[in-house]
């Protein structure tokens, strides 16, 4: 059995917490992507790739695609601020494209920075955790037949 942070359900419960996510005012649906991503994640799984899951291997998912896909969106929106912000669309700014993808890519260089990127990091990972568990447990419990369920 593959490790659940390799399966394809895994990167789809990811990318669609990611999308929903990075609408504009996303922050405001934050639980509906940590419900829809993992009932994605898991259905994918169960369904379209015939697999048999049991209800911590759906949590997992859960858990690891909501919260991977919480870190992909923020890092995509911090380097959509630095690509507009450096105006590096334009062929005499690429200059300062790959100093930009060498450095850190955040603006963490004070220490109070720093702990607000981790604090940011850590409540993403308690809400993947209070939302996105119990949405792949739901995904388990709707998705697969009663006598597939390990």
């Amino acid at each position: 059995m593959t490790p659940a942070a390799s399966r394809p359900g895994t990167y789809a419960a990811a990318a669609i917490a990611a999308a929903i996510l990075l609408f504009p005012h996303g922050g405001n649906f934050a639980v509906l992507a940590y419900v829809l991503a993992p009932l994605a994640g898991v259905w994918i799984e169960i369904k379209a790739r015939n697999q048999r899951l049991a209800y911590a291997q759906g949590a997992s998912l859960g858990f690891r695609g909501s919260f991977y896909g919480m870190v992909a969106a923020f890092a995509i929106a911090q380097l959509a601020a630095r690509i507009f912000d450096e105006q590096l669309w334009r062929f005499d700014n690429w200059y300062r494209l790959l100093p930009l993808l060498a450095s850190k890519g955040l603006d963490t260089d004070t220490p109070r920075a720093w702990y607000l990127f981790m604090a940011q990091v850590t409540i993403g990972a308690v809400f993947a955790g209070m939302f996105a568990a119990p949405g792949g447990l739901l995904g388990v419990k709707l998705f697969a037949r009663r006598h597939d369920v390990a």
